[in-house]
């Protein structure tokens, strides 16, 4: 399930594997048929996520070949092949786009998307990709003077979150070409 919810967010020939494996300790207390096996704090099991990014190459430790964006990825598809487990009712991505952009970002705020279905998904994101699927639209304010950090909190109306649309397209929220685009991206969301 995991491999095929890559498919889904741009990882079309990359294959996920879980190895598990036991280090065996004959003087460990703990015995499974006669062999003894070291015990860590958090069991016995040493569980490791690979990746193999093409059907030829070999599957790798995740944590050595990885990219962040391949990593953000990973963790999506992993919680779509979980959300019927999941007993809570929101799912929090921080930052699920980063090393992302592009058609790759539109991919992945696709499948947020099709998780929030399920799931109350709250999305912290810097892509205009992902954030033009959202249902409400946030924008975290923050402020810093010598004494202080001050952070707020305000949702956007539709006028607002069409200039923060094009704030994060471009830089500039009343540069014409970049609302228009921001008011395209929006509308194109409508539609799936």
């Amino acid at each position: 399930m995991v491999n095929e919810n890559l498919r889904k967010v741009g990882m079309e020939s990359s294959r996920f594997a879980v190895s598990i494996t036991y280090q065996e300790d004959e003087s460990s207390y703990l015995r499974i048929n006669d062999k003894g096996y070291r015990v860590y704090s958090f069991g016995i099991d040493q569980v490791e996520f690979g990746l193999s990014s093409g059907p030829s190459l070999p599957v790798k430790s995740l944590r050595k070949i990885a990219s962040g964006g391949e990593i953000s990825r990973i963790m999506l598809a992993i919680k779509q092949a979980l959300i019927e487990y999941e007993t809570t009712q929101t799912i929090i991505f921080d930052e699920i786009d980063t090393g992302i952009g592009g058609k790759t970002a539109d991919l992945v705020g696709n499948q947020i998307a099709l998780l929030s279905a399920e799931k109350q998904i709250i999305c912290i994101t810097h892509l205009p990709q992902i954030a033009s699927y959202a249902d409400d639209h946030f924008v975290v304010i923050k402020n810093t003077t010598e004494k202080n950090v001050e952070i707020s909190v305000k949702k956007l109306d539709t006028s607002s979150r069409i200039s923060e649309i094009a704030r994060m397209l471009s830089g500039q929220p009343d540069s014409e070409s970049a609302l228009s685009h921001a008011k395209e991206l929006l509308e194109q969301k409508k539609q799936k």
